[in-house]
């Protein structure tokens, strides 16, 4: 399977108040089956799938147009964004399996931003580089087949107790830049970017 569009922006993720975020974006995403030829695990059905994106990023706001890094219940912002100018590259990758019901997945994509003429004295800098990914499995304890939308046997509230399932995800998010020797600092300007990210363990039921 495979898909590509044309989009106007790069996505609600990278917009907000006080981020203008990406104009015209390309993406292109091809999903396969290579082991289709191993019967054993069911990994004939695994699915990986490989992404790729191009935005054009424009400096024309007062303010910093890079990406950020906030946590989801909190909203604390642990990485602010940096100037950046030219194009935004994503590129990433993800794997999907079930067997029964067991399942698993995992995802991993990096984003490069151009930070041209974006130095304190106009001089082009390294990419900004954001990365991410996690690894997740689950288990459903009601004997419903594992995917991405389980079905349950006996429904809530049409005379059963739905489908119950136990599950665990860890993931990681980290933003950077290419080291040149220079020192790191935590400046939206800054020639090399101080590192910085989150990891977060989550279980459920």
């Amino acid at each position: 399977n495979y898909s590509v569009g044309v989009f106007q922006h790069d996505g609600d993720n990278s917009r907000a108040s006080k981020i203008a975020g990406g104009d015209r974006t390309i993406a292109a995403r091809v999903v396969v089956t290579p082991l289709r030829k191993i019967k054993a695990m069911n990994l004939d059905e695994a699915e990986i799938g490989v992404n790729m994106a191009t935005t054009d990023v424009s400096d024309k706001s007062t303010l910093a147009n890079g990406l950020r890094g906030r946590t989801v219940l909190s909203q604390y912002t642990f990485f602010s964004p940096v100037f950046v100018k030219g194009t935004r590259r994503r590129i990433g990758a993800d794997f999907d399996w079930n067997k029964k019901e067991f399942g698993a997945r995992a995802e991993y994509i990096q984003v490069n931003d151009q930070r041209t003429n974006q130095g304190l004295r106009g001089d082009t800098l390294k990419d900004a580089v954001y990365h991410a990914w996690y690894v997740s499995g689950n288990w459903v304890l009601t004997g419903e087949k594992s995917d991405k939308s389980i079905r349950p046997k006996q429904p809530l509230f049409q005379g059963g107790f739905g489908a119950w399932q136990l599950a665990a995800r860890y993931e990681r998010m980290w933003f950077d830049s290419k080291p040149t020797g220079e020192p790191a600092f935590a400046n939206s300007r800054a020639e090399v970017i101080l590192p910085n990210g989150n990891k977060v363990l989550t279980l459920g039921a």
